[in-house]
């Protein structure tokens, strides 16, 4: 049997950052490599809601409320800016999900012959 315990998360000090946007010069980032459980609640809502609403459930849960209301309050948001940002936070999560699931994200390897 396997047994898990909640550990303590005091807050993501410490934790390896990747900025992924600015807003008038001010860096905005994000874990690099996102807890595992934010992977898997990306896949549970995609499943519930669909891929554009996991897509923004996600960037809220990675931003944090300083960065989601600095991108909600940014009057000159494109649709692309918005697509690129919410590509970013679901290419680190799913990372952390291969990461765990010891899939490198390399090609497979094929049998010669």
């Amino acid at each position: 049997m396997i047994e898990l315990n909640t550990k303590p998360h005091d807050s993501a000090e410490g934790a390896e950052t990747v900025e992924l946007f600015k807003i008038d010069g001010k860096p905005y980032c994000v874990a690099a490599k996102p807890r595992i459980n934010v992977s898997l609640q990306l896949l549970r809502d995609t499943r519930k809601f669909g891929v554009e609403v996991a897509g923004l459930m996600l960037l809220e849960k990675m931003l944090g409320e300083e960065a989601y209301d600095a991108l909600c309050d940014y009057e000159d948001l494109e649709p692309e800016h918005l697509k690129s940002i919410s590509q970013a936070c679901a290419q680190l999560s799913l990372g952390a999900l291969e990461d765990a699931s010891g899939n490198s994200g390399s090609a497979s390897e094929k049998s010669a012959g």
